[in-house]
């Protein structure tokens, strides 16, 4: 069940990314006869800056923002390749983040727009922006837009009648549909490894003799996995304007999500894939310990310990001090002082408790 969950997780963590971009706006209000939008951005419930819209088809996600340190690094290196219009005080201010050939050479031809935009980062937008049917002048200071601000996104949105007119053709921007994918991936290995920390809270018992080798060997796989991915996006998207901000998004994404994600795979395919012969030995108990653990305004939740005798070893396979269980077999393999455990080797060598049993109550490990 909490395979499906994960992957459900991941299928929706790659929808999110898709279409979080589509959700239509509701007018706000309107200035000089046009309707525009307002999305507010809070700070402990606090309006600390504004994002306005007005109508504005384009065929593709455009993105004009001063032009960084971090935007220069990247196309000296050669892992952004961003349009030169000619316009010298345009292109030392603005980086324009768009791979469609089109789109690029209206911005390059089209003085009124390359103004217009300039005037709006001068009015305080952090960004001049074009989903597919809006156009935004991105996190204006205040907590609500002036006059001014106004002006400056009508003109942008008349200066756009160009890219308005320019016919969507699916294919060509060379890179958006490899960007598109590649953060979906990224997403949806994200949502994956949010139900497997959901699962972790839930079912807090040990599945595997010895966790902590799971998690050395699932953190070992993360980094393999993180350089591989982060040098297939460098490969993919070089040359692109938009494939440095992929590849840092990407990998902070991924440096969250990951070590998690990679953690679970290992353990699950480590049991998946198991065909090795169970061992069953017989593990006298010490103790069971209940420990208390609170949480967020005084809540509590308790883990229960199993303590072993002795430690006796089955063929193979070495057995902790401690086995983290369930209340009731805590409880149960307590008042018999012993548990019976069946033990599979794992696909790769991380061995796991196929099955615990005590004075009438068994656990098995979940699917």
């Amino acid at each position: 069940m909490w395979l499906l969950i994960r992957i459900v997780l991941a299928v929706i963590g790659f929808a999110v990314r898709q279409w979080r971009r589509r959700s239509p706006p509701a007018v706000h209000g309107h200035h000089l006869g046009e309707a525009y939008y307002l999305r507010e951005h809070r700070d402990k419930k606090k309006v600390t800056a504004v994002t306005i819209g007005m109508a504005a088809p384009s065929p593709t996600w455009v993105r004009m923002h001063a032009e960084s340190k971090l935007d220069r690094f990247f196309k000296r290196i050669g892992a952004a390749n961003e349009l030169q219009t000619g316009d010298v005080d345009f292109d030392d201010r603005v980086y324009l983040t768009c791979d469609h050939p089109a789109v690029t050479e209206l911005v390059a031809a089209s003085p009124d727009l390359r103004g217009a935009v300039l005037a709006a980062l001068d009015a305080g937008a952090t960004a001049v922006r074009y989903d597919g049917q809006t156009v935004w002048l991105d996190k204006l200071a205040g907590t609500a837009p002036t006059d001014a601000q106004l002006d400056a996104l009508l003109r942008v949105q008349r200066a756009s009648a160009p890219i308005e007119h320019t016919p969507r053709r699916w294919f060509a921007d060379p890179f958006l549909w490899k960007a598109l994918l590649i953060e979906g991936v990224v997403w949806a290995m994200l949502g994956y490894a949010i139900g497997a920390f959901a699962e972790v809270v839930i079912h807090r018992e040990d599945v595997h003799v010895h966790p902590g080798q799971v998690i050395a060997t699932g953190l070992v796989v993360a980094t393999g996995a993180l350089l591989a991915l982060v040098g297939a996006t460098w490969l993919v998207l070089r040359g692109s304007s938009r494939g440095h901000r992929v590849l840092i998004e990407s990998a902070v994404v991924l440096a969250l999500g990951l070590p998690v994600t990679s953690i679970q795979v290992v353990g699950d395919t480590n049991r998946a894939l198991d065909d090795g012969a169970a061992v069953t030995a017989t593990a006298m108990i010490d103790h069971c310990e209940v420990r208390e653990h609170r949480g967020k305004r005084g809540s509590k939740s308790y883990s229960y310990h199993l303590w072993l005798d002795g430690r006796p070893a089955p063929d193979r396979f070495s057995l902790p001090a401690q086995i983290e269980v369930v209340r009731e077999l805590c409880h149960a393999a307590d008042a018999a002082r012993l548990i019976e455990l069946t033990i599979k080797p794992g696909r790769w060598g991380l061995p796991w408790y196929q099955r615990l049993a005590a004075n009438g109550v068994t656990w098995e490990a979940p699917t």
